[in-house]
């Protein structure tokens, strides 16, 4: 009888089946892939999408300014709270050289849709609230009387939902929808 190793937790956690068990058997006819991500941090991000950080981030020589001054457009703890989500959805094992590309649409996208809900500090509580309301994607569009008309996006929360409301979520969602969710089964 072969020697099967332990299924434990951890074995799982470290690609620990490489024998064929009937774990490693499921797991690879589910497509689960499991896997780390390597380090992402707010400069990888900056260094893909400057407009998201100050405008004295970089040096001329594109090294890092420790010295900045200028405003951040997003508070870094805002941005870093994006990176930490980036890190645990996208899967750099599923995600492969593309990774880094949907790190940083990912990241790009919810600082996207901070910037659209911000309101500045002392606002109203009514002002606070019609910041963070959604809106939908404008369908049409007035200039006498300013009207502008939006879809709601509910109806297909199914898929991509609110990745479709920026332009970097767009794109996310085209490439996640390429490269494809992984399965999972419950044993």
């Amino acid at each position: 009888m072969p020697n099967f190793p332990d299924p434990s937790p951890q074995l799982w956690q470290q690609g620990g089946y490489s024998d064929y068990t009937m774990e490693a058997i499921v797991a690879g006819a589910a497509n689960i892939q499991i896997g780390t991500n390597p380090a992402y941090a707010i400069s990888d991000f900056l260094s893909v999408y400057p407009q998201f950080g100050p405008s004295d981030y970089f040096k001329p020589d594109g090294s890092v300014n420790s010295n900045s001054v200028a405003p951040w457009p997003i508070p870094q703890a805002a941005l870093q709270l994006y990176v930490n989500l980036a890190q645990s959805c996208i899967a750099q094992v599923r995600w492969l050289d593309a990774w880094t590309v949907g790190m940083s649409l990912f990241i790009a996208h919810f600082a996207t849709t901070w910037l659209q809900s911000a309101s500045t500090p002392g606002s109203t509580a009514r002002q606070v609230a019609a910041a963070g309301l959604g809106r939908g994607m404008a369908v049409s569009e007035s200039a006498g009387d300013v009207n502008i008309n939006y879809e709601s996006i509910t109806d297909d929360l199914e898929g991509w939902a609110g990745f479709k409301l920026t332009s970097y979520g767009q794109q996310l969602a085209t490439l996640g929808s390429l490269i494809g969710m992984g399965g999972m089964y419950i044993w």
